[in-house]
């Protein structure tokens, strides 16, 4: 266990964050004093900087306005991690972390996390652990989604994590998790269209959300959809790799779907061009890296990005055709993701199908830059989550 990395108290928690100590050889709940933490770190604002007590109540407050905040999002999939920190009504970021862990391996058969998915999950929220405390006295939030909420043994999973790495993982309602994508994805909506269609395909599950835009306020959930299926339950329950298999996930996508178009009339609004779609997945933002020819995945060149659904189609059929181990190889589709990316397309070219708007946005942000937002501007605030960006030196 990292000593000392525990939650300050209940009541932080119930905030929606908590904050950690930075000492290693701490026991108690207390955070670090402020001035010993600021040796330790450059990444404090100008503002932080000035104070020099160590009084508790003064660390806690400058570390909720200001931060540093940090974020995991344990999926089905993936294992994330975002720290950051405020700067005006903009968050800048410190570092960022991404392990695939394959957490709901076999969750959908047994409904049991597996002692190897544990282990995998177990070593990269240590990793985290590890550049948490880095950070600290730091606001945190962690979060768990569909693999946690189905497993029969998710109280002795979130006990052992909690007892060996520190962090206390939330488990999080699929409304909740459909929210907190939305608002950290939300800066990359435009404006001048009224509704916008925001999808994740997951692990375990995908959710869909049917969005308003009013100016001048923050993006509105109208109606959101849960489809009872992901990259890693696609892979157990068929072999995607057949066009069998793939062409009945795109037709079961699309079929979950109709009832949800119907009641939003979404067919008219696109229809009117009244509807944009963006694209939080990975599935979505490795379509695109593909589509652009890249050697690795750069993430400064795909967030924010737009592709064509014919383009989205070519690559689909490029990636079809690759073997197992071409999609492991492939930079851009990431080691160990080469038997699920398949589902995934499945998935998407289902619902380019039903909603046939023509071109995706893509966003490479999506729960933990949510929860960023939130913590640094509080849950009811209209602001969402918008990056900073240094300005240029001049030439």
């Amino acid at each position: 266990m990292i000593s000392g990395f525990q939650d300050v108290s209940q009541q932080a928690r119930g905030e929606q964050g908590a904050f950690i100590t930075g000492s290693t050889n701490m026991t108690s709940y207390d955070i670090q004093p402020f001035r010993n933490a600021r040796d330790e770190s450059n990444n404090l604002d100008k503002q932080r900087k000035n104070m020099t007590s160590p009084d508790r109540d003064t660390v806690n407050t400058s570390v909720k306005k200001y931060g540093p905040y940090a974020a995991v999002d344990l999926g089905s999939n993936t294992c994330r991690l975002l720290v950051a920190r405020r700067l005006g009504h903009r968050l800048e970021t410190i570092e960022t972390f991404s392990r695939f862990v394959r957490l709901g391996q076999g969750v959908s058969q047994s409904n049991v996390l597996s002692k190897e998915a544990i282990q995998r999950t177990f070593q990269a929220l240590t990793q985290c652990a590890d550049r948490i405390q880095h950070h600290a006295p730091i606001a945190m939030r962690a979060v768990a989604t569909d693999a946690v909420r189905r497993a029969l043994n998710k109280e002795e999973f979130l006990t052992y994590v909690e007892k060996n790495t520190g962090i206390s993982l939330e488990v999080i309602p699929q409304d909740q998790e459909a929210e907190l994508a939305l608002r950290g994805c939300a800066n990359l909506l435009d404006p001048s269209y009224p509704y916008s269609l925001v999808f994740d395909i997951g692990g375990g599950s995908t959710e869909i959300m049917w969005v308003r835009l009013t100016p001048c306020q923050s993006p509105h959930i109208l109606d959101w959809v849960s489809l009872p299926f992901g990259v890693v339950t696609l892979t157990e329950d068929h072999n995607t790799h057949q066009a069998h298999d793939y062409r009945l996930i795109r037709e079961r996508t699309r079929h979950f779907l109709e009832d949800f178009t119907m009641r939003n009339n979404i067919s008219e609004q696109i229809l009117n061009n009244q509807v944009q779609i963006l694209g939080t997945s990975g599935t979505a933002t490795t379509v695109v890296a593909l589509h652009q020819g890249l050697r690795r995945y750069e993430r400064s060149r795909i967030d924010g990005e737009k592709v064509k659904y014919a383009d989205i189609h070519k690559v689909i059929k490029i990636v079809q055709m690759m073997s197992e181990e071409e999609r492991n190889s492939d930079r851009c589709i990431g080691v160990g993701r080469g038997d699920l990316v398949l589902g995934g397309l499945a998935i998407l070219e289902g619902i380019c199908d039903i909603w046939p708007i023509g071109e995706m946005k893509v966003a490479d942000r999506g729960v933990r830059e949510g929860i960023i937002a939130e913590l640094a501007f509080g849950k009811n605030s209209s602001f969402v989550y918008e990056p900073y960006e240094a300005p240029k030196a001049a030439a």
